[in-house]
Order: structure tokens, then sequence, then C-alpha cells
């Protein structure tokens, strides 16, 4: 019995040496796993960051612009349409300008109905129509009237807003006109020519800037 134990402790010496060995041929390879581990999720960690920024980069792409920068693209076109807003303005307070002190004829398209909205263009004619006028003519023993109905040939179309102002002195001046007239003056061809032209003239001294080029009878009675 006594032999046997040294026996024993020896193989039992030779187990523990190997169960030390084994536990330090063990250390190197856990620290490898771990290694291997802390790399994957440092590889993955990169690879859903760039995961997440790709359909970021794709909308901005296709056009796209983020919230931001759609606020500051949209606050730039709002001073682009109040400097239109601002041109009209000086090219119809221009127009006025030369109504009062003549030049070139300028009258500025009309604006479409609706704003940007669209909507349909306001149409307008070149030919403005005066109320009919009805007078005594001058200088005749029994009383004697004419009546006459003119249309002013304009520019343009849009000059309407520019002689409408002034249709109380139109009226006025074509009133006294015609009842300075005598029957023998306005009863010929000749007579009603001569006629025609001075209301064009009287028309054009008070509305200025060439934006009334003729005048036309489209109805004539003297009896």
């Amino acid at each position: 019995m006594a032999e046997e134990k040294p026996e024993e402790a020896a193989k039992q010496g030779e187990h523990g040496e190997g169960e030390e060995k084994l536990k330090k041929k063990g250390l190197p390879i856990l620290w490898i796993v771990i290694g291997l581990l802390i790399v994957l999720l440092i590889g993955g960690a990169v690879y859903f960051l760039k995961f997440m920024k790709g359909p970021e980069k794709t909308a901005q792409g296709k056009g796209k612009p983020p919230a931001d920068e759609q606020k500051e693209e949209h606050a730039e076109e709002e001073p682009a349409e109040e400097e239109h807003a601002e041109e009209a303005d000086e090219e119809e307070e221009h127009a006025e300008e030369d109504d009062h002190g003549g030049g070139k004829v300028k009258c500025p398209e009309e604006a479409a109905a609706g704003g940007h909205g669209g909507g349909k263009k306001k149409v307008e004619s070149d030919t403005f129509k005066l109320e009919p006028f009805i007078v005594n003519l001058s200088g005749a023993s029994d009383v004697k009237f004419l009546k006459v109905t003119v249309n002013l040939k304009l520019a343009k179309a849009q000059c309407t807003r520019f002689v409408e102002p002034h249709i109380a002195e139109m009226r006025d001046s074509i009133l006294m006109l015609l009842s300075s007239k005598e029957y023998e003056m306005v009863n010929t061809v000749q007579g009603k020519m001569e006629l025609r032209d001075e209301v064009l003239e009287r028309v054009k001294n008070i509305v200025k800037g060439d934006r009334v080029k003729g005048a036309f009878f489209t109805d004539f009675v003297a009896q």
C-alpha cells in the first residue's frame, strides 16, 4: 500500500500539470474570441451608420432638399415676388407721369385675373365709346339740335385705364364745341370731317401721351 501512494501522487501531479497547461492554452484563445467579437461589433456599427446616411444622400441627389433648405428657398422667392410687384407699380407711376407731361405711350399690360392662381386674362377693346351727345345748335332762328355719338380709337386696349378718369373733362369740352356749331356748318360732309378733327384735338389736349389715335362718329343726326 505504501508503494502505490507515490505512484498515485505522481499521476495526480501529472494530471494537475495537464490542467494548468490547458488553462494556459485556453487564455489566448479566449482573448482572440473577444477581439473578434469587438471587431464584428465595430464593423456592424459602421455599416449601420453608412446604411442610415445612404437614404439621406439619395433623397438629396433626387432634388429633395431638407426642410430647412426648402424654407430658405421659399424665403428667397418672396422678395422676388415683392420686387415684381414694385416694378409693376413703378411702371404705372411712370405711365401716370406721362399722362400729365406727354411723351411716349405707356399702357402696361393687364395682369391675369386671379393672380398667380391663373384665370382668364381681362379682355379689353382698343375702342372707347362715349355716351351720346345731344345739344342745341347755335345761330338758328328755329330750334335745331345735334345728336352725336363719338368713339375714340386708342393706341392700346390697356390705355382705357388712362382715358376713363377724364370722361367728364372730355364730355364738357366736346359739348362746348358742338353747341358752338351752326346747322349749316355740320350739315355737309366737309363740315362733319372738320368737326371730327376738332373733337380729336380736344380729346388729345386732355388725355396726354398720344394714347388716343382717332375719333369716329357712329351716330350723327342734325335737324
